[in-house]
């Protein structure tokens, strides 16, 4: 029993890592620890990279909170998730700008989990223990980005 009370807190903190605390670190296709932004790189011209998103966001259950075809951004309202059940909900936030031979679609997550989760959500990042929030919550957002067609999926810190 003494051993438990010695490692719990190590094991508490262990467990809540998400790596917030690393360097930022560029896109690149190996997936990174604390990754917090999933970019898709595409063939597409930006502004049809962006109307293609956005319908994709939608068919996957997403209603769009944003959207300004202009800037070409998309922020998504909350949508219950496929893997934490009723109380855990996702909202993808997306930015598309152009990339060499065509367009590259930035994504961010947040996730709001309704007994610890401030009204705005937290962010979505590689991290956590396997089966946790967290790690749950950034697998959803990146099974969601990378069934994007025709796009390369890459990983980055910022």
């Amino acid at each position: 029993m003494r051993r438990f009370l010695l490692l719990a807190p190590v094991l508490l903190l262990v467990g809540c890592a998400t790596g917030a605390n690393l360097p930022p670190a560029p896109a690149q296709a190996e997936r990174l620890p604390g990754a917090n932004v999933l970019v898709v790189r595409t063939s597409v011209e930006p502004l049809e990279a962006y109307r293609q998103f956005a319908r994709y966001l939608a068919s996957h259950g997403f209603e769009l909170e944003t959207a300004d075809e202009t800037l070409m951004l998309i922020q998504t309202d909350y949508r219950d998730t496929d893997r934490m059940g009723s109380s855990a909900r996702i909202k993808i936030n997306a930015s598309v700008e152009v990339a060499a031979g065509g367009a590259e679609i930035t994504t961010r997550g947040r996730l709001f989990f309704a007994p610890l989760s401030s009204e705005d959500g937290m962010e979505i990042r590689n991290g956590g223990q396997a089966g946790s929030m967290q790690r749950r919550a950034f697998e959803e957002l990146e099974e969601i980005v990378s069934g994007f067609p025709g796009g390369t999926l890459l990983y980055a810190r910022q």
